[in-house]
């Protein structure tokens, strides 16, 4: 499965960190790092389950595809480029870019708008 992931401090309140989260078998953070004159794509990261980063993640699922396509899977979302020295770019649009590559490499992901993407996010909230 593969959910768009965001995480922070329950008692933190503001924007959340969004990330790719691939499960099945264990789970593995796609995301980028830095801020914005800096950002990045950090290396996929393997969580373990009773980690803090685990325990705060709240998301939706936004696709399935098989194991055999991760290696694939990992390709396209690692040559999605970042924005860099843009106040309005951030991790949420990273994920949004990632779904429309995604989506037009012919895997079974919704190419959400990022305003779509956030109304998803506030609905898992509730």
């Amino acid at each position: 499965m593969l959910y768009f992931a965001h995480y922070g401090h329950p008692i933190l309140k503001g924007a959340k960190h969004g990330s790719f989260l691939l499960s099945e078998p264990g789970s593995t953070a796609y995301q980028i790092t830095g801020s914005t004159d800096i950002y990045e794509i950090k290396r996929p990261e393997v969580l373990r389950p009773d980690s803090e980063q685990m325990q705060t993640y709240t998301g939706r699922k936004v696709g399935r595809f098989d194991d055999d396509r991760r290696n694939e899977f990992e390709r396209v979302v690692l040559a999605v480029p970042v924005t860099r020295r843009s106040l309005a770019w951030k991790c949420q649009n990273w994920i949004v870019e990632g779904l429309a590559a995604l989506n037009k490499d012919g895997y079974g992901v919704e190419a959400y708008r990022l305003e779509d993407l956030q109304k998803l996010l506030a609905e898992s909230l509730k």
